[in-house]
């Protein structure tokens, strides 16, 4: 369960409502946006409407929604809110990783940086060093360290 703040729940609810009425009134969708709008407004989430939320979220800082009709200010109420799903937390740790690997690199002499596609929606950044070679992919699925390569 996560609790949900009021500048959270207020913009989440706003949100909700403004969608909701396209939504055709039997269906699942609006079946599970009206249960995450009762969850808000009791203040916490549950764990079963946690991928509903999720979904909820991604779209609207996806999209910059957030940011459009609320600002940075909600805009960084929602991505603190994000951070603490389960998706948030699982990017999170993806991102946590890349920085340990990319802190193997302090003290060496970057030599080449380019980007790549890889494949639509994704991207690979090289980084030569003097030492190594670390090849990091950057998508809508998160980021990771794909290869080191030590000694080229």
């Amino acid at each position: 369960m996560i609790e949900v703040e009021a500048d959270q729940r207020e913009i989440l609810q706003r949100e909700l409502r403004r969608v909701m009425p396209s939504l055709a009134p039997a269906t699942t969708l609006r079946h599970q946006y009206e249960r995450l709008s009762e969850a808000l407004g009791a203040g916490a989430i549950p764990q079963e409407l946690m991928g509903t939320l999720e979904q909820v979220l991604e779209m609207m800082l996806s999209t910059s929604r957030a940011r459009r009709a609320y600002g940075p200010t909600g805009e960084r109420a929602l991505i603190a809110l994000y951070h603490q799903t389960p998706a948030g937390v699982r990017f999170r740790q993806l991102v946590n990783q890349v920085n340990r690997s990319l802190d193997m690199l302090r003290g060496q002499r970057i030599e080449r940086l380019s980007f790549s596609l890889k494949r639509p929606g994704t991207y690979q950044l090289t980084i030569g060093t003097d030492h190594c070679q670390l090849l990091v992919s950057i998508g809508r699925d998160g980021i990771s360290v794909d290869q080191l390569s030590i000694g080229v």
